[in-house]
């Protein structure tokens, strides 16, 4: 009895120790799980962090691009702006183009009746100096007639 008490004692002692073991492989496990359970948390801390710094990037990038919008909207206008003047500019080109036109052709009327006139005042010129060379001739023969 002894002996198997003594064996009861060693297979008691060896269960323990065995149950000991087991216990301190979970304690190891559960003290590497609660470590990665805490990598875990900071990881995830982390990841938020990122997340909103990339949501006020993201924000940063979407007023920048609204910004950009309304600078092409009022580079737009003012095209559209620029175009109706030049439109405007380029009637009243055209406009004083053709009364540019019309003026020449007056002048060229005007030129061609003054030289009309003048010739035809040269005419009369002539006739005069004639008339008046008559006049004098005749002057001068009724001169003779005179008592």
């Amino acid at each position: 009895m002894a002996n198997e008490i003594k064996n009861l004692a060693e297979q008691s002692t060896n269960a323990t120790k065995e149950v000991q073991k087991i216990i301190t492989e979970i304690t190891s496990v559960i003290m590497g799980t609660n470590s990665t359970m805490e990598n875990a948390k900071v990881l995830g801390e982390d990841v938020n962090n990122y997340l909103n710094q990339t949501k006020d990037v993201l924000k940063q990038v979407s007023d920048s691009v609204e910004a950009v919008v309304e600078q092409i909207k009022s580079i737009d206008k003012e095209i559209f702006e620029v175009n109706t003047s030049k439109d405007i500019v380029l009637q009243s080109i055209q406009n004083i183009a053709s009364v540019a036109q019309q003026s020449a052709a007056s002048t060229q009327q005007i030129s061609a009746s003054t030289e009309e006139q003048t010739a035809s005042l040269e005419e009369v010129s002539a006739s005069i100096e004639e008339i008046s060379s008559s006049i004098c001739e005749l002057n001068q023969s009724a001169k003779v007639f005179k008592i």
